[in-house]
């Protein structure tokens, strides 16, 4: 049996050398080659030693050596080339790549070798080419300056590599027109790129989970701003079991092209960090990259691994604005911040009161370590928000746009207007609100940030129609429908055709509405989502409510009930059952409805949602009424006085029905008229003959007559 070697890997900076023409002067004049290669000889293993390299071998004409450190190469390069400037029959070229070597002995091979070896073809004789990888490490050198040469196909290597030209006053400069750069936009020229980035695999300790996290979250950021390229939001990805799915599947549930994930491994005070972006539908990797790096640089591994998806995408970066601190300690911070407050769950929980506590706590720290870190400080309002101190998270925001101002950070700005957006509203403060949102799309729209501005369009038309702007919302939504379809994201698009559904309705226009939730639901089957699915359902069981097709309704909420079991969860189980018991409650089965309701009304009042919990407790103290039970006005009369502006012409007739107050009545009969006055003829008589509508005309008729 053969014994195994025992090889050591090393991230190691490789240089190769050769002498152009060499081949064809030994059989020119083999004299005069042999004292050229004595020449170059004489000169490289000195230099070598000088720069703390380790000579490894010769093969003809060429060298190959390795150095601790990229400085180290590229000097020895550089000061090669120098010395055998006025050398005319000493044509060296040189190539430089840093990346992990396996060292057996005296030799030395790997992919990394292999890399600079091709580099160093590339080059030009009397110049020098290195590797992105290298060139990065150079970057607050100012002796040392590079043309980039673009992406490039080299032999044996399965991956593109962005290859960089040194400049220098006795460096050969490289004639750009004979590198063609290779083409690495794989989508056709009207194909939007579409890429989903799922959360890096950590392979040290688990409690380094936190820095897998915050990259991959910070990597979604970065190539969500970046125009017209349509990017899987971490929600979406986190709903996927995506450990357990090959990559295929994941391109197919997300419906995205290209996908690309990456491992982290932090040993001791070096990270390994490694990612592949995936091709889907050519089945093959498109561009990949590795770095081996002390933890304080993980930041600028971070920026430099965006750009790498982005040129591999052919999407514009121009947008990104990077703000990470220079001092590791507080980025750090702010990775585990982020983490902790990820690791909840949506509501009011105490566990979740718990982690945004621990999380804001951190962020603090990290703005301590670095006060000009603006995305820092953002992180921190909205933290501040999530802790309910409302006008502090208000007062923080301001102050940070005024710094953005200063630096003209639109990126920063239109962020911070989107954040003010959500506090207006969750306070109450709707004008507010819709002021915000129209600044952050001023913003999103200057910096071209088409998915954000995809987002800040669907909430501001689900704001106005909320707020009864309807005709508004609709203009709103059409727009956000324009860009969805931009960016070929029909995921995007069902959600806007369901919500112009739903504006439609609340107009009366239920024609209109199924017409919308049609199209939906014929797109939402190419798309494959669930989600939508379960959207699409929803809203349909309702408005047969609404005009009182109770049976067609029950039929198609029990089959809803079905699908969440598989797909949405908890999150529309609410909705659910609320409509369930209006529906029960017209067919007169009160028993069923006040059992739903009840169920709906703890729950509610455990996550403290008290905008849900007026229309369950009258259908619930209604349905007590209707079997002669006693029911509590006082909490009633309490939960209304929470809600008075936004109660309903149904509910106000519920109310009627409930209490016998006439003002409740002729506030519904008022709320229908108005909203009849706005329909064409054929509409109205059908908008008024509906279930509800005529109930509250009849019952004002005979009222009033």
């Amino acid at each position: 049996m053969s014994q195994q070697k025992n090889l050591e890997r090393q991230l190691a900076a490789i240089m190769f050398t050769d002498i152009a023409g060499y081949t064809e002067s030994m059989s020119n004049n083999e004299s005069l080659a042999m004292t050229v290669l004595k020449r170059k000889r004489s000169i490289i293993h000195p230099l070598i030693d000088q720069n703390n390299g380790v000579f490894v071998k010769e093969m003809g004409d060429g060298t190959l050596s390795y150095f601790n450190s990229a400085i180290d190469a590229v000097s020895s390069a550089v000061k090669l080339q120098e010395l055998t400037y006025d050398e005319r029959h000493l044509n060296i070229r040189v190539g430089v790549h840093l990346g992990d070597i396996l060292i057996d002995g005296r030799d030395v091979f790997g992919e990394g070798v292999n890399i600079a070896s091709r580099l160093e073809s590339l080059s030009p004789a009397g110049g020098v080419c290195v590797s992105k990888n290298v060139y990065d490490e150079l970057a607050n050198k100012e002796e040392f300056n590079g043309t980039s040469l673009g992406l490039q196909s080299l032999k044996g290597v399965g991956r593109l590599i962005e290859v960089y030209a040194l400049i220098g006053d006795k460096l050969q400069e490289p004639d750009i027109s004979k590198y063609k750069e290779t083409e690495v936009k794989k989508h056709t020229d009207d194909e939007v790129p579409s890429i989903a980035i799922i959360p890096f695999t950590n392979k040290g300790p688990e409690e380094d989970i936190f820095y897998a996290f915050g990259i991959s979250a910070d990597l979604i950021s970065d190539c969500a701003s970046a125009g017209l390229i349509r990017v899987a939001s971490l929600n979406d990805i986190e709903k996927l079991d995506y450990n357990t799915l090959d990559t295929i599947d994941i391109s197919q549930k997300l419906d995205s092209r290209y996908i690309a994930q990456g491992t982290l491994w932090k040993m001791g005070e070096l990270f390994q960090l490694s990612v592949e972006l995936y091709d889907a539908k050519q089945k093959k990797v498109l561009w990949s990259d590795r770095w081996q790096e002390k933890w304080d640089n993980l930041a600028d591994i971070k920026s430099s691994l965006s750009d790498g998806l982005l040129k591999a995408l052919d999407a514009d970066s121009r947008s990104i604005v990077e703000d990470h601190s220079s001092n590791p300690e507080a980025y750090e911070l702010y990775l585990r911040s982020k983490q902790i407050f990820n690791s909840g769950s949506d509501g009011y929980s105490e566990n979740n009161k718990v982690l945004i506590g621990q999380s804001f706590e951190l962020i603090k720290k990290a703005i301590e370590l670095d006060e000009e870190n603006l995305e820092y400080k953002l992180w921190n309002a909205k933290l501040l928000s999530k802790k309910a101190e409302y006008e502090n998270a208000i007062s923080y925001i301001n102050k940070i746009m005024e710094q953005a101002s200063e630096r003209n950070d639109s990126k920063t700005l239109a962020s911070s207007h989107s954040l003010l957006s959500t506090i207006y509203y969750d306070t109450g403060n709707y004008l507010k609100s819709i002021d915000s949102n129209r600044n952050a799309i001023k913003y999103y729209t200057d910096n071209n940030n088409q998915n954000s501005l995809f987002l800040t369009k669907n909430r501001l038309g689900g704001i106005m129609h909320a707020q009864g702007f309807h005709d508004k919302a609709l203009e709103i939504f059409e727009d956000a429908l324009k860009i969805a379809e931009k960016l070929e994201d029909e995921s995007g698009s069902v959600r806007i055709l369901a919500n112009l559904a739903v504006v439609n309705s609340s107009k009366g226009d239920f024609d209109k509405a199924f017409t919308l939730t049609k199209q939906a639901r014929a797109l939402s089957k190419e798309s494959n989502s669930q989600i939508n699915y379960v959207h699409i359902d929803f809203n349909e069981s309702h408005w047969n409510y609404e005009i009182g097709n109770f049976d067609k309704a029950m039929n198609m909420l029990d089959r809803l009930e079905k699908r969440l079991e598989d797909s949405a969860g908890d999150a529309w189980q609410g909705s659910v059952s609320f409509v369930k018991g209006s529906c029960e409650f017209s067919r007169g089965d009160y028993d069923t409805s006040k059992q739903l309701f009840l169920n709906r009304i703890n729950e509610l009042e455990l996550h403290n949602n008290k905008k849900m919990l007026l229309a369950n407790f009258v259908y619930y103290s209604l349905s007590l009424k209707r079997l002669d039970d006693d029911f509590d006005k006082l909490k009633l009369y309490k939960i209304i006085e929470e809600n008075e502006d936004e109660i309903s012409y149904e509910l106000n007739l519920r109310l009627y029905e409930l209490l016998g107050e006439e003002s409740y009545l002729i506030k519904a009969y008022n709320q229908v008229l108005n909203l009849s006055k706005q329909m064409d003829v054929d509409l109205k008589n059908k908008f008024l003959n509906y279930h509800i509508q005529k109930n509250i005309i009849d019952n004002y008729e005979i009222l009033f007559s």
